[in-house]
């Protein structure tokens, strides 16, 4: 039998995690920074800012608003208040139409890793705000305002309730299959338990119908129940710690609190 070579096996090693760098932080960010440039694009830079502070202050905001979703996928609730400072900066000084887009973006994926509650306690003041501040908005030549704040709410609430909903059917789908897994063990101890007793009494069985046994020939057949007995509970044992340690990763988690 060949062996690898301790260089080889270290460059692979080294192949192997190079390419999950690639796969697991590069892509992600890239991917993220390239949605981020498409929101500055359609939601940012088509809008003409006021002369003071000018087109830098808002390609510098529109700056920061990719940057903050380069860092989604690793940090998405720290990328969602990023994201939403930036937003809100840029509406306060007329230099975006983003109804919270990117920030929805982020918030996904924060309820869809940390999320708890399907209407959390900051939703539900959100959506309390919303309505207060369309109250007190005048709806002569506010018309663009009260929709920027009625998208930008449904938005945000959207993300973070279709995250938590993606997060609950994936724990389904995982406990489903952790399902079966437990009913495949448990026709293995069948099996198991069939075949050993199954062995045990018919070797038990000739030595009781055959009057001519010796002692050896007794106590070949008792070695051979013993080890028989000893196959099948490391076996059973085997079975009873992967069972174990599934159970433990199948603990209840808060998710259906609403």
């Amino acid at each position: 039998m060949k062996q690898r070579h301790p260089s080889k096996t270290q460059s692979a090693d080294s192949e192997n995690d190079r390419l999950s760098v690639v796969r697991e932080t590069i892509i992600p960010v890239l991917l993220n920074g390239l949605v981020g440039l498409i929101v500055v694009a359609g939601l940012w830079i088509t809008v003409v800012p006021p002369e003071s502070p000018g087109r830098q202050v808002q390609l510098a905001l529109g700056s920061l608003l990719v940057l903050g979703l380069c860092i989604r996928t690793r940090y998405p609730r720290m990328a969602a208040l990023w994201t939403g400072i930036v937003t809100a900066i840029g509406w306060s000084l007329g230099m975006t139409e983003d109804p919270f887009l990117a920030t929805g973006l982020c918030l996904y994926v924060a309820a869809e890793r940390f999320g708890t509650r399907l209407f959390p306690r900051w939703l539900i003041v959100l959506a309390t705000a919303v309505g207060t501040s369309l109250l007190l908005v005048s709806a002569e030549g506010a018309e663009a305002r009260v929709r920027g704040i009625i998208l930008g709410a449904v938005i945000i609430g959207a993300a973070w309730v279709l995250g938590i909903r993606t997060q609950r059917m994936r724990y389904e789908t995982e406990r489903n299959a952790r399902a079966q897994e437990r009913l495949r063990l448990a026709r293995d101890v069948h099996d198991v338990l069939s075949h050993t007793l199954g062995g045990i009494g018919v070797r038990a069985g000739v030595v009781a119908h055959v009057k001519s046994s010796t002692t050896d020939d007794l106590r070949s057949a008792l070695q051979g129940i013993e080890s028989d007995a000893r196959d099948a509970l490391g076996q059973l044992q085997v079975l009873m710690r992967q069972e174990r340690s599934e159970t433990a990763d199948d603990s209840p988690r808060e998710l259906f609190r609403n």
